[in-house]
């Protein structure tokens, strides 16, 4: 039983006794002492509310940058006025450890047959909490590779900016427009570029990266 209800029976208990056998002074004192502790219980009560609520803000980390990437309705809607809309931030299932997300439909690229070049931007984390922003880019057209790259380096450059506030270091503007892995660490940030590529020898991806380290 909670404390709440444990005291309001108490009151009511205090109450029912004073009508059986208290004069008038003693039954308006104790008439005052029950509706005092159904109060304070309410006030407990509301406290205990609060303070659980609290706990389910998960505290998000300090960037130093003007907005916040962390914050789910944040960072799904980094991408939305250069082309990459999500559909909202909402539970997948995909990761125990990340199991929210949102993601793009994917972008065509040039015009390679059967299979264009495309890209898509993934947010991955808990239900409060964004913990990585993701660029993925898939290059099927090894002949339209320069072009692919030029709009992963486009995309990159927005996000990080959003996320640090400032514009993409030339290390990782190099690293993107030559499609060579590579990370770079700011303080409990880190930042990655990964390339995979793909056993056919037909072609390879790219995944672009900001996330905690």
């Amino acid at each position: 039983m909670g404390k709440y209800k444990l005291l309001i029976l108490i009151a009511l208990g205090i109450f029912i006794v004073c009508c059986l056998g208290c004069d008038k002074g003693d039954k308006k004192k104790t008439e005052k002492m029950g509706a005092s502790i159904v109060q304070d219980a309410k006030t407990n009560s509301d406290t205990s509310i609060k303070q659980q609520q609290e706990k389910l803000k998960l505290s998000p980390p300090k960037l130093g940058g003007p907005s916040d990437w962390s914050v789910p309705a944040t960072a799904s809607n980094y991408l939305a006025g250069a082309g990459l809309p999500t559909s909202g931030y909402d539970y997948d299932g995909l990761s125990d450890k990340t199991p929210y997300g949102a993601i793009s439909d994917y972008q065509q690229l040039g015009s390679g047959f059967p299979l264009a070049n495309n890209i898509a931007y993934y947010v991955v984390g808990t239900q409060y909490e964004v913990k990585e922003l993701q660029l993925v880019l898939n290059v099927n057209v090894l002949e339209e590779s320069v072009e692919a790259h030029a709009k992963l380096l486009e995309y990159s450059k927005i996000l990080y900016q959003k996320a640090f506030g400032k514009a993409l270091p030339p290390s990782i503007k190099t690293s993107v427009t030559k499609g060579e892995s590579g990370q770079w660490q700011f303080d409990q940030i880190l930042v990655k570029l990964a390339r995979d590529n793909w056993a056919t020898g037909k072609g390879y991806s790219l995944k672009f990266t900001i996330g905690n380290v």
